[in-house]
């Protein structure tokens, strides 16, 4: 097996993968060490920079330091760090970069870039030369890890502070969230066509509190009170319902293509708007409507209108507890742990900032257990979420690593493992996307290795490497095994976790954890997976030519060493 220095410089992966959101003349610039001439490049760094293992340029402040709001305490020691060079096969030509092209600017935001890949000048090509003897114009590169942190670090920055739920105007969600209420969508016939739609895919989510009939009554009084106003209003309940019935079945026909609108996300705030006006009178009945309708509701965006999503909902819930019946306690303490544990998921995982309410710590256990029959993932992603959280409490406290956090990443990983088998066979007894759930949570896990590298000393094992490599195999093959069992849904997503895991998978294999016969298999596995997602998403037809592009520039990388 080929053997790459442990240390390889990451910047070739950016728009080669994913083009910058504007043109390359207004892109924001991220400071990056491989932009600075080594000749002006001092060779010590701040401690900062020397704990996390940074490049540093020598300012003081330095500019990751001001990058992460710690400028005034940018210390330097005396004793400077050595430094690495790159090998000589993995040096390229400054003006072999090409520049790079924007999206188009009618794309949904529901088509971004993926989480794990902010936008970075793009300093690779396809036609990569391999210049003998010369020095390497860029210094020295980043240990693997360290290079993606610092992507996501920039990444969050530019996103904003956990705490804001604000919409750009141009999201496809902002009207039905924050603006007026949207009018009822379609017209009586597609809205009775919806019901039907639920009701042959989804009335068991309701079953027994309601039937088929008792269901299509409540709509026919729903829609004679929406015409004309002139007979008796529907009970919120029933409102309520009618409308959860047809967002969700407007939603199976936009999945499976005979409706293109956001009907379903107009419901969605109707919905809402009915719990805003009768708070009192939400029975269990209108909260699991309320639920479901949210659940769906927040995968129709990208990560700004999934936490914008989730936000509206816990406060909705916020009113609805000030007034709740005893009799809903328990339903509604589900309902709040499962929406409040998401926002501060969101908050986590797009926000950047640890984010530990009171009211998940103070939450009865019972509510815990109800996750673990069934391989539930609520539980699983509890556990990440506040896993995360501690990770993200504990540097930011004491700017290093603790043994009890890589014991606890370790116990994981070893859950992670064993809870995959009971997934599996509740995927095989017909529990649906049993398996796709699974591979969200080992995505979120790779996720949270890749930003927080706290393997990567030699005293710990495994390494971090190992782990991101681990991580990744295992996202790419449950997904190909899932395109057997399951609805092989196009979205950006799907797109996101399955491009990064190969991305991770081509980084590994440069850096000589992964073998060539293992590599090109998971690369053509990558491709294929990309290739069924096109059709349906976008940011799939970009991520599919860049991956193609990228596999390329490796291979080329990779004849080059061996002939040496």
């Amino acid at each position: 097996m080929h053997q790459f220095h442990p240390r390889f410089n990451l910047a070739l992966l950016d728009s080669a993968l994913y083009p910058p959101a504007c043109p390359p003349a207004e892109e924001v610039a991220i400071g990056h060490m491989s932009d600075i001439p080594s000749a002006t490049r001092a060779s010590k760094a701040c401690e900062a920079c020397r704990v996390r293992r940074r490049r540093c340029d020598g300012d003081q402040p330095c500019s990751t330091c001001r990058r992460l709001g710690a400028g005034s305490g940018c210390v330097f020691r005396a004793k400077s760090r050595p430094t690495r060079t790159l090998p000589v096969a993995l040096r390229g030509s400054a003006s072999d970069a090409p520049s790079s092209s924007s999206h188009d600017p009618q794309a949904s935001t529901s088509n971004t870039r993926p989480l794990s890949l902010p936008s970075i000048q793009a300093q690779a090509s396809s036609s990569w030369q391999v210049p003998v003897g010369e020095a390497d114009p860029r210094g020295t590169a980043n240990y693997f890890c360290d290079e993606i942190e610092d992507r996501v670090t920039s990444w969050v920055q530019q996103m904003g502070s956990h705490s804001s739920v604000r919409l750009p105007p141009q999201s496809v969600l902002a009207p039905f969230l924050f603006g007026p209420s949207p009018p009822l969508p379609g017209t009586r016939r597609t809205r009775e066509s919806a019901i039907d739609t639920f009701c042959d895919t989804s009335l068991a989510l309701f079953e027994p509190i309601v039937t088929r009939s008792d269901l299509r009554f409540m709509w026919m009084r729903c829609e004679d009170f929406w015409e004309t106003g002139m007979v008796a209003p529907p009970n919120p309940d029933e409102e309520m319902t009618v409308l959860a019935a047809i967002g969700l079945g407007l939603k199976v026909e936009k999945q499976l293509g005979d409706s293109d609108d956001m009907g379903d996300l107009a419901v969605y705030r109707l919905c809402l708007d009915v719990a805003d006006r009768h708070p009192d009178m939400c029975s269990e009945l209108a909260l699991v409507a309320l639920l479901i309708l949210n659940f769906s509701a927040i995968q129709s965006g990208g990560p700004v209108e999934n936490r914008s999503s989730v936000s509206r909902m816990v406060d909705q819930l916020f009113r609805l507890e000030s007034r709740r019946p005893a009799a809903q306690t328990e339903v509604l303490n589900f309902l709040s742990h499962q929406t409040r544990y998401r926002d501060t998921c969101f908050s986590t995982l797009y926000g950047g900032n640890p984010f530990l309410p009171f009211r998940l710590e103070h939450l009865p256990e019972s509510i815990f257990k109800t996750f673990v029959p069934n391989y539930s993932t609520s539980d699983m992603f509890v556990r990440l979420t506040l896993l995360e959280n501690h990770i993200m409490l504990w540097k930011q406290v004491s700017g290093a690593e603790s043994v009890d956090t890589q014991n606890m990443l370790q116990q994981y990983e070893l859950g992670l493992q064993q809870w995959r088998v009971g997934f599996w066979a509740e995927e095989r007894g017909g529990l649906t996307n049993a398996m796709s759930y699974y591979a969200i949570i080992r995505y979120h896990w790779l996720r949270i290795m890749l930003r927080y590298p706290l393997f990567y000393h030699e005293t710990h094992s495994p390494p971090s490497q190992t782990i991101c490599c681990q991580a990744a195999t295992a996202i790419l093959k449950m997904y190909d095994q899932l395109r057997s069992l399951t609805v092989f849904r196009p979205t950006w997503f799907e797109t996101r976790r399955i491009s990064t895991a190969g991305q991770v998978l081509l980084l590994c294999y440069l850096s000589g954890e992964l073998g060539r016969k293992e590599f090109e298999s998971m690369a053509e596995m990558t491709g294929d997976l990309l290739e069924r997602l096109k059709a349906g998403c976008l940011t799939a037809v970009a991520a599919e030519e860049s991956w193609k592009q990228l596999v390329l520039l490796a291979r080329k990388c990779c004849d080059a060493q061996a002939v040496r």
